[in-house]
């Protein structure tokens, strides 16, 4: 019963999460590059790693580690999409210098 409860509610999340970027690509894009580099970090410095050993390593969690990397570097690009889709004129000169786009 509990895992239905946990379904429901990140199901309204992403819900809200989907209203946040309708109304401002600008924050949706922040939030998305801080949750990327959340992922980035935790999949660097997994919680669990301090529980084992080097040699505990196997291929199927090294294979998650390149996983969860890639997911933080996708939500990072996500981000950073989303913020040049509602970046203000004023911004976007500075963007471009940046990013080169």
């Amino acid at each position: 019963m509990i895992d239905v409860i946990f379904t429901i509610f990140w199901v309204v999340v992403a819900i809200g999460f989907y209203r946040i970027r309708c109304a401002s690509r600008l924050l949706y894009g922040a939030i998305e590059i801080v949750a990327g580099m959340v992922t980035i970090v935790l999949g660097e410095f997994p919680p669990y790693a301090v529980l084992t050993s080097d040699t505990t390593w196997a291929l199927g969690s090294r294979a998650a580690h390149m996983l969860t990397l890639m997911a933080g570097v996708y939500i990072v690009v996500r981000g950073l999409d989303n913020i040049s889709q509602d970046l203000p004129l004023r911004w976007r000169p500075a963007w471009r210098r940046i990013f080169g786009v």
